[in-house]
């Protein structure tokens, strides 16, 4: 695993927030190894088995993690914690959060689990994780290596530049800022992005273009499920329980 991470460039002396933490190893694992851990699970059980492992340690989903504490680390990292990259409405600003770290987020799954899965739909999606990466490959340009470590593969994202994390932290801010003030169903029309601009004090140019990635990003999402594509509309996008529409 050192090895791994090294030629990941993630450096030891890192911090990081594990996410779907789960009973521990990889929480274990990493502080073995130097590096600095914030446990997270939904689960009670798991937290409070984290607590008496030495861990701090909180009951938080990714889709939940506070900004408080992503703010105290540098990367995120889970061991087959799916369940964030699978759902539409909220994967693409969960993965947002997670980028918007100074390195990113690391991702490991083991082979086993793959060949052990039945279901097929699950397993067609969990064999191509990269997949889920693509939307932001494609919209945000980020960058996503791997390496093995036995039977485990490690999957590195990350913005390969400071200034793309600074706008993938702007991006979030927007998309916050539409979702705590804009009801269901707004139409982003030159009036409400007038209104957001004077919410997030960004202009008017930077708004829009920060809407058109995360359209950019939700919509390259869901056509990579093929046909049921063509059931969406082509100008909205879904933020958690809200849809939007660009005006």
């Amino acid at each position: 695993m050192k090895k791994a991470l090294t030629k990941l460039s993630i450096p030891l002396d890192t911090k990081s927030i594990i996410f779907g933490g789960y009973t521990g190893e990889l929480a274990v694992c990493l502080r073995e190894l130097g590096v600095s851990v914030i446990f997270t699970d939904p689960m009670d059980e798991w937290v409070e088995n984290a607590k008496k492992a030495g861990f701090e340690a909180y009951k938080f989903s990714a889709e939940e993690l506070p900004g408080d504490l992503l703010s105290r680390v540098r990367l995120a990292a889970s061991f087959e914690c799916y369940f964030p990259f699978m759902t539409d409405s909220t994967v693409i600003y969960t993965t947002l959060r997670l980028l918007a770290l100074e390195h990113g987020g690391l991702f490991c799954e083991s082979k086993r689990t793959i060949s052990d899965i039945t279901n097929e739909v699950q397993a067609k999606r969990l064999k191509q994780f990269k997949s889920t990466l693509t939307p932001f490959i494609k919209a945000y340009g980020i960058k996503v290596n791997f390496t093995d470590v036995g039977d485990v593969r490690l999957f590195h994202f990350y913005a390969p530049s400071n200034d793309l994390r600074e706008t993938i932290i702007r991006d979030c801010a927007c998309i916050k800022t539409l979702y705590d003030n804009f009801p269901n169903e707004t139409v982003l029309d030159n009036n409400a992005i007038s209104t957001l601009s004077k919410l997030t004090r960004m202009s008017e140019e930077n708004l829009t273009s920060a809407i058109y990635r995360y359209d950019s990003a939700f919509q390259a999402r869901i056509k990579s499920y093929g046909s049921i594509a063509n059931y969406f509309p082509r100008d909205m996008f879904q933020l958690f329980s809200k849809r939007y529409y660009k005006g």
